[in-house]
């Protein structure tokens, strides 16, 4: 088969022959071929197929079957690369002679002379691709497209146009995207799939690495951001790239989002541009929003204008197969035909269907595609059917590629019975009467699957066709190809409910709160001008500056500029300050020591009140602190004085302030085991606090729940009071010694870090009953089993994930707990690992970390 892009078969050829042109990429490329003025034809099994209607509009001639009788002599066959050279065609092809190409290459050459738009991804490729084509189409670009389904606005998979623009959804199986050369190529997520290819996850997303890194310097790549597989790749392109999400620091944001059962509405917030919207969707879910986004991104980029794009995702009926609504049985139950087949697409089409048919009793019939997927990421299928009200699971679709597997549909009823009380298998023959006896007027059946789910969802639809017949009546659409609100005469109706956001699907993480962050359109309530001069007036000119980088200012040496930075030197000056930001309405930030802290690139628009009340005083057994006492001269200053208890602080990076608020630890003791008092400010006044109203439990107290709302009623540490024991003060002193041995032997302590990222697990008395971690129960440390704590170092060390980078950051080869900057580090690429991290120690372990570290503007 030719894979010489120099020796171009495709564009002379004015006859075509397609070996297995039923496929849908196939039938795609046969209707634009013809629509080029080329003669096509083609053959596949003696099956029926969803693509068939099309072909037969189109007058394409399909062969029931592959013989060799089939095949004229013509200028080009073109084979489908499920089929290699011992089908009984290809070879027949190849003894006559005949120019061959696979399917990836006759698409490479199809586009030769065009600019290329290519959609990837393991979800959402299908959709993004119509809706970049529509918005395309509506601009009066007359683009090419070439879909993976049925566009309902078209009917059809493919337009034929003459335009310059051509948009492909490109395949990553067998990595077949890369015979492409986009110029633009948009990632809309990487989640580890076809795993009869790709060996792991690792595989996978590497081969979207080689797709971006041989994308020529001009073109740009379009990711989600808020997927770190993505973001990673995108992280190592040479050429322009932009990223879409839902995180603060996208170029394009979604933010806004509100909908209801029939539309859903959202405003994007682009780099540099600033809001812009509302768009508006018929089509369910969060996903779509995301997927919205990208042909929003896109079409911008190309030239194409708001109001087109936005007529064109008003108008975006879907595609075919993609949350479909059918139609109905005879007795009025719902029929849904949805392709999703990765655990992460059933779960996000589930939730977005219990969205959209709120209140009703929602059954899925799911028919798993390959006995390979099915048996990888069997653990992950068992978790994802949580928002069906009934499952039933049937045969395994094998596939051209597979005809058996060592798994079967029993095995994916077991797992999923574990977590799902309403599971069971029925054989696929058996559907149709199963359906048609038990479903309720009031149901909603979802057929969901890549392989032939819709005959069963058409054949209950039909049912409904025939019986209105014998009543006289007409029959029902089973598709629909027009507007909703055209063919249903209903009126649209704002939005009404906030979209909820589905768990696990990374398309659908929201964005965190931005209240520690003054964003760019808010504005100050006084003159800039006038509150450098009230600050100074407050604590003297030479205790403020402006736009300072807080990166001097935090362990991590990460961080962008604070608007203002006030160095804070008594409990006095904190409380002034803190009034003052208040007052003013201006966020303000506490910085003690900078340890435990990830500072945003773009910094702190706001006031940052640095903490340096540095007073210690001792009596007796008590000593009292101010906020911003570093925890080693705590130590010190106890251990010298013959005090025992305080040892174990010389091992926690920062100060006194910060580390009560987090009920910071180390080796075992924690602040609450030796805080007697704490005196704080509530946003009002002045107040103490005993041991047990701080409320300290595991990195955290009632002082930090109170200072992360940051609403004028932040609580803030001014100082403590510790009791010790009267100790030697020879021992404390051997003993601090020993710590920070220690921490020097497991720890990385030559270059910056923020200390310890994720907090410990700690381990449930139902824990190791899931299955997910009962499996590496025989490795953990014996102390994991006697204390109930697991290491997140731990954890981070056997996903085999020291030494990770990502730009300047690095998880540090001593301790898999810390990321180092190891010089060029910026909060985004801390970010991206943060994620990575969590990712991977998810997947294999069934385990969520929770970040220690306290992340600002991000």
């Amino acid at each position: 088969m030719s894979n010489d892009l120099d020796n171009r078969i495709l564009p002379g050829a004015k006859t075509v022959y397609m070996i297995g042109i039923a496929g849908v990429g196939m039938t795609a490329l046969a209707q634009v071929l013809k629509g080029w003025g080329k003669e096509v034809n083609g053959s596949d099994a003696d099956n029926e197929f969803p693509t068939d209607a099309v072909l037969e509009r189109v007058s394409i001639v399909r062969h029931r079957g592959f013989n060799v009788q089939n095949i004229p002599d013509v200028d080009c066959v073109i084979t489908s690369s499920a089929y290699g050279a011992n089908h009984v065609e290809v070879a027949e092809v190849l003894r006559r002679g005949l120019p061959l190409l696979r399917y990836d290459e006759a698409l490479s050459q199809s586009s030769h002379g065009r600019r290329v738009i290519a959609v990837t991804g393991t979800h959402g490729k299908t959709t993004t691709t119509a809706m970049i084509g529509r918005v395309l189409e509506e601009a009066g670009l007359d683009p090419t497209v070439i879909v993976g389904a049925s566009v309902l606005d078209w009917g059809s998979n493919a337009r034929v146009g003459h335009g310059d623009w051509m948009v492909i959804e490109a395949d990553e199986y067998q990595e077949k995207f890369m015979a492409l050369e986009p110029e633009v190529l948009v990632i809309t997520s990487i989640d580890w799939d076809h795993p009869d290819y790709f060996r792991d996850s690792e595989s996978y997303r590497e081969s979207f690495q080689r797709r971006v890194q041989t994308l020529l310097k001009s073109a740009t790549v379009v990711g989600y951001g808020d997927d770190v597989d993505v973001l990673e790749v995108l992280h190592g392109a040479t050429c322009s790239a932009i990223t879409y999400g839902r995180r603060y620091h996208r170029d394009v944001r979604i933010i806004e989002e509100s909908g209801s059962a029939q539309e859903q509405e959202f405003w994007i917030v682009e780099q540099g541009i600033g809001r812009r919207g509302p768009f508006r969707l018929l089509v369910p879910g969060v996903h779509m929003a995301s997927n919205a986004t990208a042909a929003i991104a896109v079409g911008e980029l190309v030239g194409a204008n708001l109001s087109a794009i936005r007529r064109a995702l008003e108008s975006f009926q879907g595609a075919e197969r993609r949350m479909q609504e059918v139609g109905h049985m005879p007795n009025g139950a719902t029929v849904v035909d949805d392709y999703a087949h990765h655990p992460v697409e059933v779960a996000a089409s589930l939730a977005a269907l219990r969205q959209r048919y709120t209140g009703k009793h929602l059954a899925v019939i799911f028919q798993a595609h390959t006995f390979t997927r099915t048996r990888s990421l069997l653990p992950e299928f068992s978790h994802a059917f949580g928002d069906a009200d009934r499952v039933i699971i049937t045969d395994i679709f094998g596939s051209a590629r597979e005809s058996a597997g060592t798994i079967t549909a029993a095995d994916l009823v077991d797992a999923i019975r574990k977590f799902h009380p309403a599971v069971e298998y029925i054989p696929f023959d058996q559907l149709v009467g199963v359906a048609r006896v038990q479903a309720q007027p009031d149901d909603v059946w979802v057929l969901m699957g890549a392989g032939e789910g819709w005959k069963v969802a058409r054949a209950l639809v039909a049912m409904r066709s025939r019986a209105s017949q014998s009543r006289g009546g007409s029959s029902e659409m089973a598709l629909r190809n027009s507007r909703p609100d055209v063919t249903s005469g209903a009126s649209r109706h704002a939005p009404t409910a906030t979209i909820p956001s589905v768990p696990g699907l990374a398309q659908t993480v929201l964005a965190a709160s931005q209240k520690n962050h003054l964003g760019p359109a808010q504005r100050l309530t006084s003159d800039v001008n006038s509150i450098l001069d009230q600050l100074c007036a407050r604590v003297g000119g030479e205790a403020v500056e402006e736009n300072i980088p807080l990166s001097r200012y935090t362990t991590f040496r990460i961080g962008g500029p604070a608007r203002w930075l006030v160095h804070a030197r008594s409990a006095d000056d904190i409380v002034g300050i803190a009034k003052f930001a208040n007052n003013q309405q201006i966020p303000a930030l506490m910085l003690s020591g900078g340890a435990n802290m990830l500072v945003a690139d773009q910094g702190f628009n706001g006031i940052v009140i640095k903490c340096e009340d540095r007073s210690l005083t001792i009596n007796g057994t008590v000593v009292r602190a101010g906020s911003g006492v570093p925890l080693l001269y705590l130590a010190t200053e106890a251990a010298k004085h013959g005090l025992a208890g305080a040892e174990f602080c010389a091992a926690i990076p920062g100060a006194v302030g910060g580390a009560i608020r987090g009920n910071a630890g180390a080796f075992g003791k924690e602040m609450k085991d030796i805080v007697a008092s704490v005196e704080i400010w509530d946003g009002s006044a002045r107040r103490a606090l005993n041991s047990a109203d701080c409320a300290f439990q595991y990195r955290t107290s009632i002082i930090k729940q109170q200072y992360q709302r940051r609403a004028g009623s932040a609580w803030i540490v001014l100082s403590a009071q510790f009791q010790f024991a009267a100790g030697d003060a020879q021992a404390s002193q051997q003993m601090t010694k020993q710590y920070l041995q220690q921490k020097s032997s497991s720890q990385s302590l030559e270059k910056p870090s923020a200390g310890c990222i994720f907090k410990n697990v700690t381990i449930t008395a139902d824990f190791w009953d899931d299955p997910a971690h009962a499996r590496w129960k025989d490795r953990v440390p014996a102390t994991t089993l006697t204390t109930g704590i697991l290491s997140a170092g731990w954890l981070i060390d056997h996903a085999d994930l020291k030494g990770k980078t990502i730009g300047g950051a690095q998880v540090s080869s001593k301790h898999g707990n810390f990321i180092i900057n190891t010089g060029s580090a910026t909060a985004e690429d801390v970010v991206i690992l943060i994620s990575l991290i969590k990712q991977k120690v998810r997947v294999q372990f069934g385990i969520q970390l929770e970040e220690e570290v306290e992340i600002v503007g991000l």
